[in-house]
């Protein structure tokens, strides 16, 4: 089997889904603080930085179907990011919560 053709708009995507993960990783350093705090940096962690890892691992697809299934990954890790940095965005507006507001 032939394995798919990274184009240049693909190494676009990883490239950002990198400094993504940078991103995450140190917004993780800034609210391990608590127990909280920790636990929902692990959280966040696994799955923001699992996002680019999929997407590379999908470069190496043997067929188009293959790498459909395993972009599809980093779809579902994308949208449980996005449910911990709503979760951590609500309770930072709480006004004994400092993670994100300084």
């Amino acid at each position: 089997m032939q394995a798919v053709k990274t184009s240049t708009r693909q190494l676009d995507i990883l490239d950002r889904v990198f400094d993504f993960s940078l991103k995450i990783m140190s917004l993780c350093r800034e609210i391990e603080k608590d127990s909280i705090g920790r636990l929902l940096v692990k959280q966040l962690l696994l799955s923001g930085t699992s996002i680019g890892a999929n997407l590379h691992e999908a470069q190496g697809a043997q067929s188009k179907a293959d790498f459909i299934a395993k972009v599809s990954i980093p779809q579902k890790e994308s949208l449980e990011t996005l449910y911990w940095l709503k979760l951590l965005q609500r309770l930072t507006s709480h006004p004994q919560n400092t993670y994100l507001s300084s």
